[in-house]
């Protein structure tokens, strides 16, 4: 696919279906393959937060977290002309346990996309570019 805007919010919006499913590990993973595709859409930033929030992780760095960076991009005029998007309503899973392994599977996935070049590209295009001081 060739528009990278289209790409991202088509990952996102197979991220929603999934959190709606209760995987969140999945519904992670798409949101970032839609940040990748899309670095300065704020969308992706906010439903990557709301996806860390439902698991109880921490999606910050040290400094800034993905709702700074949403926001901040929406500040920066990033904002997309289309109609809002509503964030992923994540439905929990069937039994304490498997909540517990999609929430571990999650943020193994998120660690290890954290730690790719796609995600340090995002990161230079985002924090290097000026957007975020």
């Amino acid at each position: 696919m060739t528009n990278p805007s289209l790409l991202a919010f088509a990952h996102r919006q197979l991220g929603r279906y999934y959190a709606s499913q209760g995987r969140v590990d999945l519904a992670g993973t798409e949101y970032a393959r839609a940040i990748v595709a899309e670095p300065t859409d704020p969308n992706g930033y906010r439903g990557l937060a709301a996806l860390h929030e439902a698991t109880g992780s921490d999606p910050s760095d040290g400094t800034n977290s993905l709702r700074d960076i949403s926001q901040a991009l929406t500040d920066a005029g990033y904002q997309t002309q289309a109609p809002p998007e509503p964030e992923p309503a994540v439905a929990p899973s069937a039994s304490s346990s498997h909540w517990q392994e999609t929430s571990a599977e999650f943020n193994r996935r998120m660690n290890s996309l954290y730690s790719s070049n796609a995600w340090s590209g995002v990161y230079r295009t985002v924090f290097s570019g000026g957007l975020y001081p």
